[in-house]
């Protein structure tokens, strides 16, 4: 499911950085799917998910 156009940014501001706008859409997108350690940006970038309350899981990339 591609959830980069569901995506809206934080009606509060604009993010200060890319690397703000990467967590925030990940914090969002854990949010719906707290079974995952780890989500995919829409910059093609893994980020920890702060949902997810499983065992630690490696990096996706570091298999």
């Amino acid at each position: 499911m591609d959830y980069s156009e569901s995506y809206d940014l934080p009606q509060d501001g604009v993010p200060s950085s890319e690397t703000e706008l990467m967590r925030d859409q990940a914090a969002y997108i854990g949010e719906q799917r707290r079974d995952r350690a780890w989500i995919s940006t829409s910059w093609d970038i893994w980020e920890p998910n702060p949902h997810y309350q499983g065992p630690p899981q490696p990096h996706p990339e570091d298999y």
